[in-house]
């Protein structure tokens, strides 16, 4: 989880309806970007939501690698 963290940290809260997917207008995707996130979410959210548990999971998962992991300058 630590390793995939820092590819794309918007997915967690579009996943968990704490922000409102951004999908790309001009058809590219940022990578890492929120558009990118979008992405991911309306091709799999769908199997997140479906499975127990997982939202939650991913949700407190990430949440405490946000306190653990030092920011980048």
């Amino acid at each position: 989880m630590r390793r995939l963290w820092p590819e794309n940290e918007h997915v967690p809260a579009i996943l968990a309806g704490s922000r409102q997917p951004m999908f790309s207008q001009d058809g590219c995707v940022t990578v890492g970007g929120p558009d990118e996130a979008s992405f991911y979410f309306a091709e799999f959210g769908l199997a997140w939501h479906r499975t127990p548990g997982a939202v939650v999971w991913l949700t407190r998962a990430t949440a405490a690698l946000q306190r653990t992991t030092p920011t980048v300058h």
